[in-house]
Formats: C-alpha cells, sequence, structure tokens
C-alpha cells in the first residue's frame, strides 16, 4: 500500500494526494484507504486537506462499486460513535459532504439488504 501516514502528515503530503486524485491518477480504489484520514484533522481541518475531500467527492465517489463503498463504511464504523461525532460531525462541512457522498452511492450501488444492514449499524453508531 501507500503510505498514507507519511503524505497525510504533511501539507505537501496532502496537496500531492489531492493532485493525483484530480489528474486521475489513483482510481477510487484509494477512497477507502483515506477514509481512515476523516477523522485525523480533529475538530478543525488540516491545511489541504479540503481539496482531497473535493477530489474525492469530485472523482471517485461515483465510480466506486459496492464492494468499495462497504469497504469505506466499515473503516467509519471501526471509528466509533464518539471519535465519529467529535471529529466528522463537529461542524466541518466537507467531511460531512464525504459521508453523504458515500451514503448515497451505497443507496445507489448495494443490495438493498446488505445496504439496509450497514445503515442501521451507521444509525446505532451515531446514538
Amino acid at each position: 500500500g501507500r503510505p498514507w501516514g507519511d503524505y497525510w502528515g504533511m501539507k505537501k503530503g496532502r496537496v500531492l494526494v489531492a493532485r493525483c486524485i484530480e489528474r486521475g491518477l489513483w482510481g477510487a480504489e484509494v477512497v477507502p484507504e483515506l477514509m481512515a484520514f476523516l477523522g485525523r484533522g480533529g475538530g478543525s481541518l488540516l491545511e489541504g486537506e479540503e481539496r482531497v475531500w473535493r477530489g474525492i467527492i469530485g472523482h471517485l465517489v461515483w465510480r466506486m462499486g459496492s464492494d468499495l463503498v462497504l469497504r469505506c463504511m466499515s473503516v467509519v464504523l471501526r471509528m466509533g460513535g464518539q471519535e465519529f461525532k467529535r471529529t466528522v460531525l463537529s461542524g466541518v462541512g466537507i467531511r460531512v459532504e464525504v459521508m453523504h457522498a458515500i451514503l448515497a452511492r451505497g443507496n445507489e450501488v448495494c443490495e438493498p439488504a446488505v445496504w439496509t444492514g450497514v445503515e442501521r449499524e451507521f444509525q446505532a453508531m451515531l446514538k
């Protein structure tokens, strides 16, 4: 895999990730790996972070099949409710937009019975 922690740890690294996404150098398969960083900035965005998430929303989410959507949700569910609320739902709009895009894509491409279970698990995490 790619050394995401090295990339994410520096502004230049986040800009590089965003450029690679925007230029089509990386496909949708990187999204589940990057979801691990959804809450890394705490309650505020790191410099360059918004560009990465905008690139994912604009260039990659619509290409994701059910397997990638389910992998993204698995990463989010492992984050846990408290951490998710503190970092993603803390008023940082772009992180909420990423989640909305992935949830919408899951509704489009996942088997209804499977997706219903994932949605229930996600809702339970948020309580």
